[in-house]
């Protein structure tokens, strides 16, 4: 079986396990990846919810993002977003979680003309944060970049082992379909790559199970599979339905891709 195989995960959001929604009986053989909201990170009932529920579960965290800014210019923004994911990655830490995923949430519109001094901002954030690992990973997840320069640019900031790429295949799909090169291209040899695995029709994030949509997997795969890079991915589907399918879709492609 190829390492990939094994490191499935699906997600669920911290207020789906509350009501005691988990699916470890019908997905036994995948990894937890659960969304928290910045409210649910300020709660530390929570962690304690999630040390009870997940027992051995393999388990990544998948931080808040709305309205968040880790380098903002404005000093609360900028705070409160670094002292929720400070906790979240201490939570991941507790945990044992292999990997914590943050999004980059870079701005455009407000920071063109600063985006160098932004991006080491987030960079000596990130190296502070990483001095606390004890194994588990940060991974930085695209949205609406159509290409991956400032990825790329921030990786080699940061510049450590534990700091890596989570490729949003759905986010792929609408904003950057066409530059799937040169994700292709930076994303290969990273020494660990994560993938949100998902399908839409281009045009809007609909979480689709995959091949449902029209995101080229086979394409994909193919290229990906010929690389050195150590992989993972989250099925991130909205019922169990639905993650089934895309698990079964995908694992079909994954083996046709390795011939």
């Amino acid at each position: 079986m190829n390492s990939l195989e094994q490191k499935l995960f699906y997600r669920l959001s911290l207020k789906s396990i509350r009501k005691g929604i988990t699916y470890f009986d019908e997905l036994p053989d995948l990894g937890l990846e659960i969304y928290l909201t910045a409210e649910e990170v300020a709660d530390d009932f929570n962690f304690e919810l999630l040390k009870k529920t997940l027992k051995n579960k393999a388990v990544n965290l998948h931080a808040p993002f709305y309205d968040l800014n880790i380098a903002s210019q404005d000093r609360f923004i900028r705070k409160h977003s670094q002292s929720l994911y400070q906790k979240i990655f201490q939570w991941g830490c507790r945990l044992q979680a292999q990997k914590v995923v943050f999004h980059l949430n870079y701005n455009e519109t407000y920071y063109r003309e600063h985006q160098d001094k932004w991006l080491e901002n987030c960079a000596a954030f990130y190296q502070k944060l990483l001095t606390k690992s004890r194994g588990t990973m940060i991974a930085i997840e695209n949205t609406g970049e159509s290409l991956p320069q400032l990825f790329l640019k921030l990786q080699n900031l940061v510049n450590h082992n534990f700091f890596s790429f989570c490729l949003d295949l759905g986010h792929l799909n609408i904003f950057a379909r066409n530059h799937l090169s040169e994700w292709l291209d930076a994303i290969n040899n990273q020494p660990a790559i994560h993938l949100h695995i998902h399908d839409n029709n281009g045009e809007k994030d609909q979480h689709l199970p995959v091949g449902l949509g029209n995101f080229n997997w086979f394409l994909f795969l193919e290229k990906i599979s010929k690389n050195s890079t150590d992989l993972s991915g989250t099925f991130e589907n909205l019922s169990l339905q639905d993650i089934l399918i895309s698990k079964n879709n995908f694992l079909n492609f994954w083996r046709l891709s390795c011939g």
